[in-house]
């Protein structure tokens, strides 16, 4: 026999091994239904459920895990994926979560990160200090770059800063009578989506400044009890989304999304 044909078998085995979960748990995995478009969709109001939850959704499926969505707020995220209540979610790297959770290497989707303002208000942004005099509006629970936290820290302590629980309400106060704030923060992707799906375009601008760009990654909690061994986990997971990209489905899906 052949050293190619006696080899075929080995490669078999480990293609078959890659999907094959080490230890898949009776219980379902708990996972974050984020509203974050257009990367995702919470529930079944959409006809897409967003790139990242598509994502997710097709390799846990793939790797033989069940798997359930649960509505929960940014921070109560944060909290659940310390205490294990939440196995799994998709976080831009900081070192600071290192104590909490395992990140995958390979990026689900990247996300650049900019500010929006009322379309006549004539703001222009060219460094986080522009804002200093406004007043900004923060989604809670929503991370910022370390170069708008400090221009924010002494905005806080002259209560320039106003918390919200949901983008659309932040959106909202841009354009009310009179306006509670002047600008705010977030995903650029998720501000022009929801902008047009509000049908607030002609209403609200999304700057061309750009804060910064960053890649999110598949993050699992280390207090998980249905993922044993999380590095492991996430090698299969971040194998299975490269396929997806050498393969040239992750280019269409991220195309039906306009990314």
């Amino acid at each position: 026999m052949s050293n190619t044909a006696a080899s075929f078998p080995g490669v078999v085995i480990a293609l078959i091994c890659l999907y094959l979960p080490v230890k898949a748990p009776a219980e379902p995995l708990q996972l974050n239904d984020i509203d974050w478009p257009p990367f995702f969709f919470p529930g079944q109001r959409q006809l897409q459920p967003g790139l990242g939850k598509a994502l997710l959704n097709h390799c846990l499926t793939q790797l033989g895990y069940n798997f359930r969505y649960n509505n929960l707020p940014i921070k109560r995220t944060h909290y659940y994926m310390q205490t294990g209540e939440l196995d799994i979610t998709v976080y831009s790297y900081q070192a600071a979560r290192e104590d909490a959770v395992v990140f995958g290497k390979e990026p689900l989707f990247v996300s650049s990160y900019g500010f929006a303002v009322k379309a006549d208000s004539g703001i222009n942004v060219s460094q986080p200090a522009d804002i200093s005099a406004l007043k900004f509006g923060h989604l809670a629970g929503l991370a910022h770059t370390p170069e708008l936290n400090a221009v924010l820290e002494p905005m806080r302590e002259k209560q320039q800063v106003i918390e919200s629980f949901e983008l659309n309400s932040t959106l909202q106060q841009l354009i009310s009578n009179p306006a509670r704030i002047d600008i705010t923060a977030n995903s650029r992707e998720t501000l022009l989506w929801r902008i047009k799906n509000l049908g607030l375009s002609d209403k609200i601008s999304v700057l061309d400044y750009e804060l910064a760009s960053k890649p999110y990654y598949i993050a699992v909690s280390k207090s998980s009890n249905l993922i044993d061994d999380p590095a492991s986990f996430i090698s299969r997971f971040d194998s299975c989304v490269l396929q997806l990209k050498q393969n040239g489905s992750y280019a269409d899906m991220a195309a039906s999304y306009g990314l």
